[in-house]
């Protein structure tokens, strides 16, 4: 029995207590927790719905947010993407989808032709479908 306590303060394996972990609601499963976790998480931080928004509703929020920022040249992809879509122009060659989420090009060479080179040195489509898809 000596040989079990504790030695130079340290308890042996027989003392050590684990702690342990209860879910957070009895009748709750961890899945449950984690899906209701991710979803308010997406609800909270990823997902604003910004289809009934006006071209002056987006710029006066975009008039707040500015701050210096490491780009001095030109503004980033997603600012000049963006910047398409809220442009009433443009909306013969791109459109928001409906729910807002996504958006969709309805004349290519047109967009191409004349959308690309307003905002883009280059104005080939597929270098702006490959900037899209590296966003």
């Amino acid at each position: 029995r000596n040989a079990n306590k504790i030695k130079n303060g340290i308890p042996t394996p027989a003392e050590r207590v684990l702690p342990t972990y209860k879910p957070f609601a009895p009748n709750m499963s961890k899945t449950t927790l984690k899906s209701d976790l991710l979803s308010s998480t997406i609800d909270r931080h990823l997902y604003q719905d910004r289809s009934h928004l006006t071209v002056k509703t987006l710029e006066t929020e975009m008039n707040q947010r500015k701050k210096p920022t490491w780009f001095t040249k030109e503004p980033p992809f997603p600012q000049k993407l963006h910047q398409i879509l809220a442009n009433p122009d443009n909306k013969e060659w791109i459109v928001w989808l409906p729910h807002g989420r996504a958006w969709k090009i309805l004349d290519k060479a047109k967009f191409e032709e004349k959308v690309l080179p307003q905002y883009f040195r280059s104005s080939k489509l597929a270098s702006f479908m490959r900037q899209v898809n590296n966003w």
